[in-house]
């Protein structure tokens, strides 16, 4: 559809697919209105996923989103649509959804009192999965989320919002999140006092997934979390970017999660040799492990390499550290990398002649390997 002639090229789509499912629109201007062509026509039916990536909303587009219908409208995703904010999410608020279980408002200009206009919403109690990510709310936000009724909500991702300690404190305490699996706190600054708060929640006792990227947190963090009974069922942890050293890693080990812990992520923490030897004494039973830019040496590839607990490692990250060739001959040699899919070793001093060994030894199972 040529870019000038947006709507009457939309329009002509709509006539052509009635049963249309699936519209995906991208960086459309705001000059183009394609809502307001699109709601003259019966596409939105049937539609059960609309994605309007980085296509600028008005009010006037949000009113035409907001007047159509959407029977069956499972998923919306309105990210990096240039909304100034409070107004939009009012019209927004007052929109009719009722199949909708997916809501996606990442990366645009919401602050505290826009998100409260949105939480008037009626479709809000519906959603599985909700993502304010790259947002600029903070604590006001995250304590009126904490009182909404949200007993559906399975997935909730805050990476890059201004939230901090205080906020996350009130939202593990909310007694409307206890149905929570997925929860996303990627640069956040909640530091050690808000996970420690989501380690005593008595309401999060579901979560399988909690990213804790970047969030200024140490051993005191892993420590209460590896404690918890509330994170007993977590399969996928990440720390990435923080401030575990090995004091931390061994609290990990024996964590109340441990028998189940499938992906852990602990790159860009100086966990060093003695955080991979702990590791590698474990009884984890880990399937992606990420530990690139941790000052693991040799000596700690190699005491993974040679243990059993990689047995069922299928993506193992260990760029970005100071390895050698005797790092990846412990690789090649061991008798447990056999599920082994994924190996990353950019950043490396292996040499191109063990590259060439390493690529021959994991050929038949490896579907990527870097280096």
């Amino acid at each position: 559809i040529f870019h000038q002639r947006w709507n009457r090229g939309l329009q002509a789509l709509a006539l052509a697919m009635p049963n249309l499912c699936s519209l995906i629109l991208g960086s459309i201007d705001s000059d183009e209105r394609p809502l307001e062509a699109l709601s003259s026509t019966s596409i939105f039916q049937q539609l059960r996923k609309l994605d309007l990536y980085r296509v600028t909303l008005g009010v006037e587009s949000m009113s035409a989103l907001v007047r159509s219908s959407f029977p069956h409208l499972r998923e919306l995703k309105l990210d990096g649509c240039y909304y100034s904010g409070t107004p939009e999410m009012i019209v927004l608020a007052q929109g009719s959804f009722p199949a909708l279980t997916e809501l996606s408002l990442a990366q645009n200009n919401l602050e505290d009192e826009a998100l409260c206009e949105l939480l008037q919403a009626d479709f809000l109690p519906q959603l599985v999965k909700w993502d304010l990510g790259f947002n600029s709310i903070g604590d006001e936000a995250l304590q009126e989320i904490a009182g909404c009724e949200l007993s559906n909500l399975q997935s909730l991702s805050l990476d890059f919002t201004q939230a901090g300690s205080r906020g996350m404190t009130v939202l593990a305490d909310s007694p409307n999140l206890g149905n929570l699996k997925s929860l996303d706190l990627a640069y956040v600054d909640i530091g050690d006092l808000g996970a420690q708060a989501l380690a005593e929640s008595t309401t999060m006792t579901k979560l399988v997934r909690l990213g804790l990227q970047g969030i200024g947190c140490g051993d005191e963090s892993v420590i209460a979390l590896a404690e918890s009974d509330s994170m007993k069922h977590l399969l996928d942890l990440c720390f990435y970017e923080n401030r575990v050293s090995p004091k931390g890693i061994k609290a990990l080990c024996q964590a109340t999660f441990a028998s189940c812990l499938a992906d852990l992520s602990l790159d860009v923490n100086p966990i060093g040799d003695e955080g991979a030897e702990l590791l590698a004494s474990s009884n984890l039973r880990l399937h992606r492990l990420g530990i690139s830019r941790a000052d693991v040496s040799d000596r700690g590839v190699i005491a993974l390499a040679r243990s059993p607990v990689v047995r069922y490692l299928f993506a193992l990250n260990l760029r970005d550290n100071p390895l050698t060739d005797l790092a990846a001959q412990a690789l090649i040699d061991s008798p447990y990398l056999t599920h082994l899919g994924r190996l990353y070793l950019q950043q490396t001093r292996v040499s191109d002649t063990m590259r060439h060994a390493l690529c021959e030894r994991f050929e038949s199972q490896v579907t990527e390997i870097q280096f």
